[in-house]
């Protein structure tokens, strides 16, 4: 069976591109402007790491920290967090892949020129049905340097500090894990299959080949080590245990009611319990999963800026000739199964491959099911 411990929320065939995108000002405020500040909180719900971003040493593997009156003070980037929730709400908007950078591709994709050149003829294909210059919600609430346009964002995000650092046992202080980078020799964990046209690399479809849509790790209870290989490169690092807890503010100037609406729905799963983000290294191994909340909650005002989020998307869905549905669209849907489903720790179904089970499973003509449907097959089993 083809695993791997991350899945996908696949691409719809339309992008959003609000219609005053063209209005934006951080000057001239919109008539229904919204400024203000947002105070949240993190919690760890598995150990967390977040590399210091500016170590005297770069082989400094602790996790990311000042020093305050000679004690250590850690912390979450606020670029970290931003990344984080820019990621949902790309998606819950229905906003266009980005595309990937040159450093990003050099760094990852070197050995492999084949699958470069899906992930290009996927852009090629992405940017002839996006109109040049269009920005899609996420780029008009965070900013945007693509196409030659420059867009200041109007959120800022504060780093989070650690208010109650809990700490590893001795006995699991340390981790030395191999992070992997995308495997692109295993082109079906990444592409669409569609009838018995089974697309690899040894195939005449694979330059044609549909990227799967934006990649999300499985949430688990716990964490996993991976045994490395020879050829492996081994990351040691020091996380911060499950229970710490981390506080910021983000600070938001002339968004729309829709935009508010949309970051809010973005940081809280439009309310609905149970639901989980991802920060930090590590994600493929359990690390990193947390939960967000608002401080002293909601307001109505904000409360129907997210419904009012909604209503535009539902109102857009409509006038494409789709059903005019929110949650129950099938991408979101997608994209909540896999913020809301958590695995155990050793629950081997969502590992990596080894390189045998890669071979039998090409082999095999196998590919990588959404989550849903993994989902499912178990309950009939069961």
């Amino acid at each position: 069976m083809i695993k791997a411990p991350y899945n996908f929320v696949p691409l719809s065939e339309h992008v959003f591109f609000p219609d005053w995108s063209g209005n934006i000002s951080q000057d001239v405020p919109f008539k229904d402007d919204h400024s203000g500040y947002i105070n949240i909180t993190i919690k760890a719900e598995t150990p967390i790491f977040v590399r210091n971003g500016h170590p005297a040493d770069e082989t400094d593997n602790d996790f990311s920290y000042v020093k305050v009156g000679g004690k250590r003070k850690y912390f979450i980037p606020g670029t970290t967090v931003k990344g984080c929730i820019r990621s949902v709400l790309e998606i819950m908007s229905f906003g266009k892949m980005q595309p990937v950078t040159d450093s990003h591709t050099e760094k990852n994709y070197k050995n492999s020129p084949k699958m470069l050149e899906v992930i290009r003829q996927n852009e090629s294909a992405n940017a002839q049905n996006v109109k040049k210059g269009s920005l899609d919600l996420a780029e008009c609430i965070f900013g945007t340097v693509n196409d030659g346009n420059s867009l200041r964002g109007r959120v800022q995000f504060s780093h989070f500090e650690c208010t109650n650092e809990v700490a590893m046992p001795e006995s699991n202080k340390e981790f030395s894990v191999v992070l992997n980078s995308p495997n692109p020799s295993v082109l079906p964990l990444y592409v669409c299959q569609e009838g018995d046209s089974y697309v690899d690399y040894d195939s005449d479809y694979y330059p044609d080949a549909i990227l799967k849509g934006w990649k999300r790790y499985i949430l688990r209870t716990g964490f996993w080590t991976k045994k490395p290989g020879k050829d492996n490169v081994i990351t040691t690092f020091r996380p911060l245990n499950k229970g710490s807890v981390f506080k910021g503010r983000i600070n938001y100037h002339n968004l729309k009611k829709e935009e508010l609406g949309a970051l809010i729905c973005a940081l809280t799963w439009n309310g609905e319990e149970g639901c989980y983000h991802h920060i930090g290294q590590a994600k493929p191994f359990g690390f990193g999963r947390v939960s967000i909340s608002i401080d002293n909650g909601l307001d109505e005002t904000e409360k129907n800026c997210a419904q009012d989020f909604i209503n535009t998307i539902m109102k857009w869905l409509e006038d494409l000739g789709e059903k005019p549905r929110w949650r129950k669209h099938w991408m979101i849907n997608e994209l909540f199964i896999l913020a809301k489903t958590v695995r155990r720790w050793d629950d081997k179904k969502f590992y990596y491959m080894e390189g045998k089970e890669s071979k039998t499973a090409k082999k095999n003509h196998e590919y990588l099911y959404p989550l849903s449907e993994l989902l499912k097959e178990e309950n009939n089993q069961d």
